[in-house]
């Protein structure tokens, strides 16, 4: 911190290299593999024009999650080590809301369970990004965003994956290593700004 503020780098050049560490270490725990493959991987839609399409494994990223993080780990004490998935989509333009076009509106699903202490449920930080898709996109996939729930729904509780949520995953809860099921209770809101 020190040698930040003494630095003779201009003010700008320190900006650009904190984005540029950032971007690294964003990078690096994205591509971090675990017994479920790597954090960041890519949902298959088979059918339509945008064949596939990068998502946050929920399997992988709490089984990483609870691995290197002991107060996460010791949340996830649940009753009888189940939880109950919620999902939310929203849609949401940065820059100019009012932008005739929309053209950079983002359709964006987040996740949590329903077990989590209401006080985690209502911090930003109690719900995790699963997958994020420009809203121009979504007419690529066939049956729009239904579709793509459906999609997403098969692929984290139907698709024969080790990683499916509803055949149980392997998580650290606590101090010990457990296996987690999952179990649905979708829903979806998509708004049209």
């Amino acid at each position: 911190m020190q040698n930040l503020l003494t630095s003779d780098a201009p003010l700008g050049e320190s900006d650009r290299l904190e984005r540029l560490a950032l971007g690294q270490a964003n990078q690096a725990h994205a591509q971090t593999q675990t017994m479920y493959g790597p954090v960041v991987q890519f949902m298959q839609l088979p059918g339509s024009d945008l064949e596939q399409f990068e998502f946050i494994s929920p399997a992988a990223f709490l089984n990483y999650l609870s691995s290197t993080c002991n107060e996460f780990s010791n949340l996830l004490a649940f009753p009888n080590n189940s939880a109950t998935l919620l999902l939310y989509g929203d849609e949401m333009t940065p820059g100019n809301p009012l932008r005739a076009d929309g053209g950079r509106a983002l359709l964006n699903f987040y996740y949590t369970f329903l077990e989590f202490p209401s006080w985690f449920l209502h911090k930003k930080d109690g719900w995790f990004v699963l997958a994020s898709l420009r809203s121009s996109l979504i007419k690529q996939i066939n049956g729009g965003v239904a579709g793509l729930i459906t999609r997403i729904m098969r692929t984290l509780f139907v698709d024969d994956s080790t990683a499916s949520l509803s055949k149980g995953i392997f998580l650290k809860v606590g101090k010990r290593p457990s296996s987690f099921t999952l179990s649905s209770a979708g829903s979806s809101e998509t708004r049209r700004a």
